[in-house]
C-alpha cells in the first residue's frame, strides 16, 4: 500500500507514459499499410503487444545501461580510481548495449517493414537481445542464467508467432 501520495502519482504517470508510448507505436504502425487485405493483418493484436514489449525492453535496457555506467564511474571515483572497473564492458556494458539495440531494432522493423524478411530480422533482434546478449556476461562469470533462459523462451515464442501466425503472414508478405 502506498504510504505517500507521491508514490501513487509516480505510478500513475508511469502507466500514462507507457499508454502514450503504446498509442504512439500503434499510430506509427498504422501509417504503413499491410501488403495483404486478408484479415487479420496490420500491426494490431498480439503483434502490437510484441512491438510494445520490444520497445519497452529497449528503453528499459537503455536506462539500465546509463544507470550502470553512472554507478560504476561513481564507485570508481569514490575508490580513488578513474574510469570503469576492469571487466565492466564484458560483463555489463556490451550486453546492455546489444540488448537495447536488438529490441529497438526489432520494434522499428516490425512497425515499418512489410516484407517477409522483417519477420527474420525481428526474430534475430529478439535472439540477440536476450540469450545472445547475456552470453558475454555468462562467460565472464557474472551473468544470470535465469535471465538468459527466460529471454530465450520469450524469443522462441516471438519467433514462433512471427512465422506461424495468420496476422504476421498477412502483414509481412512478399
Amino acid at each position: 500500500m502506498p504510504t505517500d501520495f507521491s508514490e501513487v502519482i509516480g505510478s500513475v504517470l508511469m502507466l500514462v507514459f507507457f499508454g502514450l508510448l503504446l498509442h504512439t507505436l500503434w499510430q506509427i504502425g498504422r501509417r504503413f499499410a499491410p501488403v495483404s487485405d486478408a484479415a487479420p493483418s496490420g500491426v494490431d493484436g498480439w503483434l502490437m503487444v510484441i512491438v510494445s514489449v520490444a520497445a519497452g525492453a529497449g528503453l528499459f535496457n537503455l536506462t539500465t545501461f546509463g544507470l550502470l555506467m553512472n554507478a560504476s564511474l561513481t564507485q570508481s571515483a569514490a575508490a580513488g580510481g578513474s574510469g570503469f572497473p576492469p571487466g565492466f564492458w564484458s560483463a555489463y556494458g556490451f550486453p546492455a548495449a546489444i540488448a537495447c539495440a536488438g529490441y529497438l531494432w526489432a520494434a522499428l522493423r516490425l512497425l515499418t517493414g512489410r516484407t517477409p524478411l522483417v519477420r527474420t530480422e525481428a526474430a534475430v533482434g529478439f535472439w540477440f537481445s536476450g540469450p545472445a546478449a547475456e552470453l558475454p556476461a555468462l562467460l565472464a562469470g557474472k551473468g544470470d542464467m535465469t535471465y538468459a533462459l527466460l529471454t530465450g523462451a520469450a524469443a522462441l515464442a516471438v519467433t514462433v508467432y512471427l512465422f506461424y501466425s495468420r496476422r504476421a503472414r498477412h502483414t509481412y508478405v512478399g
